[in-house]
């Protein structure tokens, strides 16, 4: 067994909780493991330094149980009832998202529609503001590097006097 796996039954080790097979292993690797057995060491102490119940305690908490159920009737336990929430059972919450979204949706395109409206003419401006060259079009790829690939030499030329020229 690995330390990591030795420090997490320590406590049960410590306290008795572990069957003899258990006790013998991890009792095995205390003795040649320091680190371990610093371990449990720090946990016989913090346990041995716990408060303790007081004297009577427990008899007193028995004796009041007896006494209520002694009071009861027959086969009937006087327990304070518990008041909570009531549960709303999963398929009303789905059904609820469900109809927000179903009516959400449509109002929320709506709203964009209104204002995100261009009409051609307007649109038109804008892009032939954009595009003042062949290199400046928007064909979707960095740099238009593809877009090269297809043009015949005197076209790549044309293209780079275009550049230079600031055009």
């Amino acid at each position: 067994m690995t330390c990591h796996e030795i420090r997490e039954q320590l406590p049960e080790f410590v306290s008795g909780g572990l069957p003899v097979e258990g006790r013998r292993g991890i009792g095995a690797h205390i003795e040649a493991c320091p680190a371990c057995a610093e371990e449990a060491r720090t946990l016989r102490l913090l346990r041995s330094t716990r408060p303790q119940a007081p004297v009577g305690l427990e008899a007193r908490i028995r004796s009041a149980v007896h006494a209520d159920l002694a009071a009861s009737p027959p086969g009937v336990l006087r327990l304070e009832p518990r008041r909570s929430a009531p549960r709303v059972p999963r398929w009303m919450i789905a059904t609820a998202a469900l109809l927000a979204l179903a009516v959400g949706t449509p109002l929320i395109v709506d709203s964009m529609r209104e204002t995100t409206s261009i009409d051609g003419t307007e649109l038109a401006r804008v892009e032939d503001g954009l595009v003042t060259s062949s290199w400046a079009r928007d064909d979707g790829l960095v740099a238009g590097a593809p877009a090269l690939d297809e043009l015949s030499d005197e076209a790549l030329l044309a293209l780079l006097a275009q550049m230079e020229a600031g055009a």
